[in-house]
């Protein structure tokens, strides 16, 4: 195995394992875009060299958005005007939602997408 591969005409780095971001106060890692080519930054997270999902920036469109490559949807977009978008059905304190939004505490509280409208069970 080798631990670090690195490209010599792109710069590309390749780590064989874990890579450990440590320090004794603040931890980060920094995607920074310089405004070259494209318009995103972006983490991927791949299973056998298929990318299942990544969370984006977009430069250009100023969002954070959590993307599903299996159902090419972003699920969660985060939008610099402090908007946020959801994709698909979402569950609070449930664990399998059966309506678009399905809120549980003791009590579950119901909102239907066609009609919005309180139930409670």
């Amino acid at each position: 195995i080798t631990p670090l591969t690195i490209a010599l005409d792109t710069g590309n780095a390749t780590f064989a394992g874990n890579l450990t971001v440590s320090s004794a106060t603040n931890k980060s890692l920094v995607l920074d875009y310089t405004a070259g080519s494209g318009t995103y930054s972006w983490a991927s997270f791949k299973q056998s060299g298929t990318e299942q999902f990544r969370i984006f920036g977009s430069y250009n469109d100023n969002y954070l958005s959590f993307f599903n490559d299996q159902s090419n949807t972003h699920q969660l977009k985060l939008k610099s005007d402090g908007s946020t978008t959801f994709a698909g059905v979402i569950g609070a304190g449930v664990t399998s939602p059966s309506s678009t939004y399905s809120i549980d505490a003791n009590k579950s509280i119901r909102i239907t997408a066609a009609a919005p409208k309180w139930k409670y069970r």
